[in-house]
């Protein structure tokens, strides 16, 4: 999962850098930071919506490949 959030960040990064991010790319920096460095519980609760992220923007295929 950490190798597809990665990935995900420097997507995010080149969108910025053709000035085509978009308010749900701030979000899910959020949510990512979150999951590094929140504690325990906010760490968890972000996993899970990342998880949800990468699959429904087509990252993964389904949550079971990320467990």
């Amino acid at each position: 999962m950490d190798v597809l959030i990665d990935q995900l960040k420097i997507d995010i990064e080149n969108k910025k850098a053709s000035n085509q991010s978009q308010q749900i790319d701030n979000e899910v920096l959020a949510y990512i930071s979150i999951y590094k460095y929140g504690n325990k519980l906010y760490s968890s609760l972000a996993k899970k919506w990342l998880q949800f992220f990468l699959v429904n923007a087509g990252y993964a295929e389904k949550l079971s490949d990320l467990s």
